[in-house]
């Protein structure tokens, strides 16, 4: 009885027992859509049932190019409960990345929003493995050619075809039940396999109570994309449990989220930071009753301060830090602050909640040095290391190069880290984005941190340039707050209340907004060849000296 298998589906059994008239609401551009997880879940097996009709079997991967839709949902417990593997496709990657990920996956099926038809269809462009598209929405009258060579089905149709009786069958827990790439910040994206026990695990801890303490009682706002690591583990942790899950569908605006808060009484919600600097710019623009948010788990990048300040002032919303990775499911450390700290001054219980936070139970960390020596907690800097029921253990399909991270039974993450005597994970940057100037180390995330900081700022990216006397030199990207005022020599000052002189940035330049990766990173590579094409178009030297 104890090795009874884990699996998505008899969670999803469950849930279709015990919350059939829980409530499930969408947003779209008609109106909110009600429904239910009872429906849903019907719908799911519908799903299952014609999937299985158009010849896909055990193992096969179905991709799904959506927006987080009721169809969406469907599709995360559909094709796994049914023994399919799904594979949530980033439409925010570049076409040759999208087209890249679909043949490497082996795509038998995309189930396809009508809106991305046409970057579907360019991205099948010279791929063969797909042969059937389902589309959500109405089919257009006209479909590329790329679309047009492939069997073409509306996904309304094709459900109200089958019966809800289909039943799914025992699956094993160490079985593939998902897959989900990397959004290619160095290199092809990477794929990770997530089997049903890996996917259980993470769910469940992820509703305990030192994690994110997911309950029935909670209304969810899941504002990381489905196709993002399995939306943080959102979708599942809310079947589990049985609570009200509001989609925000397709395109959202700042203001579309803040009304969705306010109309359903959201009490748990999740995104990257710059979603709620939105919220909160359309906050000033008409206020929302925010009374019923109880907490916002926040990732991507380190909260600014300011976000979180405004929000638990003016609110009572608590902003919860989680740190991870697309290799571990994704999250491995969720802070809070511990109940010993309860009586401590505010700002140093800021100062804990602001680091990574403490791992998860079920898991292992450690860090390392260079020669790769385990470096004791409070002794250093050292690259983190990870094992558990969640996390990879190689690259899906992927040569000895590529999966080199993974030895000995630990992951690499490439993040450079302390580690506190109470286990609390601080963050110092990407093995990758530490800026080495005149042989001393340059934080990169913590110059971001404290520019954000600022009352003006918004966002900020820091980077590396060369240098022809120090090797590498900070150089700062800034988008400032809807009407703030700010300039480079303010900003500078600013971070001299906490740095040296050496750490500030030797240029800042103000821009719109920060490009982003397909999962809402700062795309440090686009700007560092952004900054690499300007030098070699104008023929600039080197800088030898220190300007803002």
């Amino acid at each position: 009885m104890m090795d009874t298998d884990l699996t998505l589906g008899s969670y999803v059994t469950r849930a279709e027992q015990l919350y059939a008239t829980t409530k499930i609401i969408e947003r779209t551009r008609h109106g909110d859509r009600h429904t239910c997880y009872g429906d849903a879940i019907a719908r799911a097996r519908r799903l299952s049932a014609a999937l299985h009709g158009l010849g896909i079997r055990a193992g096969d991967r179905v991709g799904t190019l959506c927006w987080n839709t009721v169809a969406h949902f469907e599709c995360y417990l559909g094709i796994p409960a049914a023994a399919f593997v799904l594979h949530t496709l980033n439409f925010r990657l570049p076409v040759e990345d999208l087209r890249y990920v679909i043949d490497h996956a082996d795509d038998q099926v995309v189930i396809v929003d009508a809106e991305h038809l046409s970057l579907l269809d360019k991205a099948l462009d010279g791929i063969s493995v797909v042969r059937h598209i389902v589309v959500v929405g109405p089919l257009p009258d006209a479909l590329g050619a790329n679309i047009s060579r492939r069997e073409v089905h509306s996904y309304a149709e094709l459900l109200d075809t089958e019966s809800t009786d289909y039943q799914w069958s025992d699956v094993a827990e160490r079985s593939a039940a998902g897959l989900c790439y990397t959004s290619a910040t160095t290199g092809r994206p990477k794929g990770i396999i997530y089997t049903h026990r890996s996917q259980v695990l993470h769910a469940t801890t992820m509703c305990t109570a030192d994690a994110l303490a997911i309950s029935g009682r909670d209304v969810i706002l899941p504002m990381t994309p489905f196709f993002h690591a399995n939306a943080w583990g959102l979708p599942y942790s809310a079947t589990m449990t049985g609570a009200t899950l509001i989609l925000p569908g397709a395109r959202p605006t700042s203001a579309d989220i803040a009304d969705l808060i306010e109309a359903h009484g959201v009490t748990v919600a999740s995104g990257v930071p710059t979603v709620w600097t939105g919220v909160l710019e359309a906050q000033r623009e008409r206020e929302r009753d925010f009374s019923t948010l109880d907490r916002i788990m926040c990732g991507g990048s380190a909260i600014p301060r300011a976000l979180a300040d405004e929000f638990e002032n003016r609110y009572g919303t608590l902003f919860i830090q989680a740190y991870g990775m697309t290799e571990a499911s994704p999250c491995t450390h969720i802070c809070r602050a511990p109940r010993a700290m309860a009586d401590h001054p505010r700002n140093e219980q800021l100062d804990v909640r602001s680091t990574q936070g403490r791992l998860l139970p079920g898991l292992q960390m450690r860090l390392v040095n260079d020669d790769g020596n385990v470096i004791a907690s409070g002794a250093g800097i050292g690259e983190i290391q990870m094992r558990g029921p969640w996390i990879a253990d190689e690259y899906y399909r992927a040569d000895a190069a590529t999966n080199s991270v993974f030895r000995d039974g630990w992951y690499s993450t490439g993040d450079l880290a302390t580690v506190d005597e109470h286990g609390f994970v601080s963050l110092v940057d990407r093995k990758k984005d530490l800026i080495k100037s005149g042989g001393e180390w340059i934080s990169s995330v913590e110059l971001e941190n404290t520019l954000m900081g600022h009352d003006a700022v918004a966002e900020a990216a820091v980077v590396a340039v060369p240098h022809a006397r120090w090797v590498e030199r900070p150089f700062a990207f800034v988008a400032l707050r809807a009407g703030a005022k700010a300039s480079g020599e303010e900003l500078c000052d600013h971070l001299r209340e906490r740095f040296p002189a050496f750490w500030l940035p030797d240029e800042i330049r103000f821009v719109d907004a920060i490009p982003k990766t397909g999962a809402g990173k700062f795309a440090k590579r686009v700007m560092r060849d952004l900054l690499q094409a300007e030098r070699s178009a104008i023929g600039r030297p080197q800088p030898s000296g220190s300007a803002v």
